[in-house]
């Protein structure tokens, strides 16, 4: 993509191709390129996060995050952040703090089991201390909804005149 000089200190640049964040990392980078089309900087590669989240096969209400390691910042990374959003609200909970060789996490959402069924989780990548520009930045994942239902089982068959008197 390009973004045109417009002399402000910042740019932002939203992917618009055929990208799919929740199913694979994805590599940047930038170049900034003089009237004539000439490179002047090439900025260095940045590698996003892709968060996955596995249901608990045995407990309905435990979801297991783990993601991907962020590449790119210059003084690598101090620890990821992992956050929930619980029913479309626009509170924003941190949840959790890994370290730099985690990129797990483990959350039972019994709790908000009342609260509603849709929960959203991301990740956010901190920068260690030591930036040569002498700020820390953060670099986020994918948004990863989850939502909790519950199980039901029906027998297969069952006695009418057996052990259980009353079917229900």
């Amino acid at each position: 993509g390009f973004v045109p000089y417009r002399g402000a200190d910042t740019y932002t640049f939203v992917d618009k191709t055929d990208i799919y964040p929740s199913s694979k990392s994805y590599y940047y980078q930038g170049t900034i390129k003089d009237s004539c089309g000439n490179t002047r900087t090439v900025s260095n590669i940045v590698k996003s996060i892709l968060l996955k989240i596995t249901d608990d096969q045995e407990f309905i209400f435990t979801k297991h995050l783990s993601w991907s390691n962020y590449i790119g910042f210059a003084a690598g990374v101090e620890s990821y952040d992992i956050f929930r959003v619980l029913s479309d609200s626009t509170n924003v909970e941190l949840v959790g703090n890994s370290g730099l060789f985690s990129t797990t996490f483990t959350e039972d959402l019994e709790f908000a089991a009342e609260k509603g069924s849709k929960i959203e989780y991301f990740v956010e990548a901190v920068e260690a201390s030591g930036n040569p520009y002498g700020f820390v930045s953060r670099a986020g994942s994918n948004k990863h909804p989850v939502y909790i239902e519950g199980r039901i089982f029906i027998p297969e068959a069952f006695a009418p005149h057996g052990k259980n008197k009353v079917w229900r």
